[in-house]
């Protein structure tokens, strides 16, 4: 959601920042249809992409995840 950090941080032209910032009611309405399908997390507008890359995290060397944070801010 769009909360002022990209901007703060010098971020705001970031692929990240530029494809995953919604305003307030996109993310109210995605975490409405979330809960009324029985959800129980929900990111807003995850891509297949995204959603496959979340999958990886836990298992993630710490250095290799922060090393592809750092390539997405690029």
């Amino acid at each position: 959601m769009d909360t002022g950090f990209a901007k703060a941080s010098s971020l705001e032209n970031t692929a990240p920042a530029k494809e995953m910032i919604f305003t307030p009611e996109v993310v109210a309405q995605d975490g409405y249809d979330a809960m009324i399908r029985g959800d129980m997390e929900v990111i807003s507008k995850l891509t297949p992409e995204h959603a496959e890359w979340f999958k990886t995290i836990p298992t993630t060397p710490k250095e290799i995840l922060l090393k592809q944070i750092f390539d997405m801010q690029k």
